[in-house]
């Protein structure tokens, strides 16, 4: 029997596209210049937070590197989402403006597909496995087959205490229970 092709909604060449992950103590000019260098047709960006990283300071920090890729004519795209209280009430402008994932259902690093074809979740679900890619009908469906495992995970503690957390208006901050 024949081994069957990965459904069309995968795209299974991402060429040179490799993640840059970025720390708030990484946004300085030299990372601009390294990435106006780079000959990367895109260059996506994941911003690694930690608690003490969800305040306006620190969303001030991405927004100016933010203006200054464009400024540039870098061409970026933000991999995953980023929590609303970095950016207080002009998160709405800012995420549209930068065209950034609002919810892990958007994030680039949802999931990868392994050799064998199974998908392998993002480091929230510390990279569980999930099907295999072949058997999921679209992106959407291994986005709720993530959510059974992701609704049980308890957010961190500065999340808990956001009022926009409670109200279901932020994901959070990529949960993990910081010890």
């Amino acid at each position: 029997m024949p081994k069957p092709s990965p459904p069309k909604w995968l795209n299974s060449k991402i060429e040179e596209n490799q993640i840059i992950r970025i720390t708030p103590l990484m946004l300085k000019p030299k990372l601009i210049t390294n990435m106006k260098k780079s000959k990367k047709k895109v260059n996506f960006v994941a911003f690694d937070l930690r608690q003490n990283d969800l305040n306006l300071k620190t969303g001030q920090k991405i927004l100016n590197f933010l203006k200054k890729l464009d400024q540039n004519k870098i061409n970026f795209k933000v991999a995953k989402p980023l929590p609303r209280c970095l950016f207080g009430l002009d998160y709405n402008e800012i995420v549209k403006k930068f065209d950034i994932p609002i919810s892990c259902a958007d994030c680039m690093e949802l999931f990868t597909t392994q050799e064998d074809g199974t998908a392998k979740f993002c480091e929230v679900l510390d990279n569980r496995l999930g099907p295999k890619i072949e058997f999921m009908k679209d992106r959407e469906q291994i986005y709720e087959y993530f959510y059974t495992f992701y609704k049980y995970l308890k957010p961190s503690t500065k999340c808990k205490t956001c009022i926009t957390f409670q109200r279901g208006n932020c994901s959070g901050l990529c949960f993990k229970v910081e010890s």
